[in-house]
């Protein structure tokens, strides 16, 4: 058993180090994250899966935070981005982008707010708060 692990364990890393020598011949979307960067086929995936988008056209922002509002915009994209009916008691929900995903998530008791009318979309995410979404998400 530990032969066959073992066996397996090459392929993957051999695999892995053939797919980073692939990876250094493309062109990052993004001027902020390197094709050698640690995290940049993780960045391709979920860009490429549609469920994150960079901050802009050229940028990731690998090293901002991530608010409340993004989370939840990357929970209902990975459910597929479903039509969202009925409201919420959040007055604070000022951008297009990320209303319909609030929405959702807040339908299908996903989140509360950080107050009984406000959800802060901008806010960065806390910890304990991701746990308790993803937890509810699950």
């Amino acid at each position: 058993m530990k032969r066959i692990f073992s066996m397996i364990l090459c392929v993957l890393m051999l695999a892995s180090v053939l797919f980073v020598g692939t990876a250094a011949a493309e062109e990052s979307p993004y001027k902020d994250v390197k094709t050698g960067r640690w995290s940049y086929a993780d960045i391709m995936y979920v860009t490429e899966k549609g469920l994150m988008n960079g901050t802009s056209a050229t940028k990731f922002e690998p090293n901002t935070p991530m608010s409340r509002a993004m989370l939840v915009t990357v929970l209902w994209r990975l459910e597929g981005s479903p039509a969202v009916s009925g409201s919420n008691p959040f007055t604070d929900l000022k951008q297009a982008w990320y209303k319909d995903a609030v929405n959702w998530a807040y339908q299908n008791s996903i989140v509360n707010g950080t107050d009984a009318d406000k959800f802060s979309p901008n806010g960065n995410i806390t910890r304990d708060q991701m746990a308790a979404i993803l937890y509810r998400y699950s």
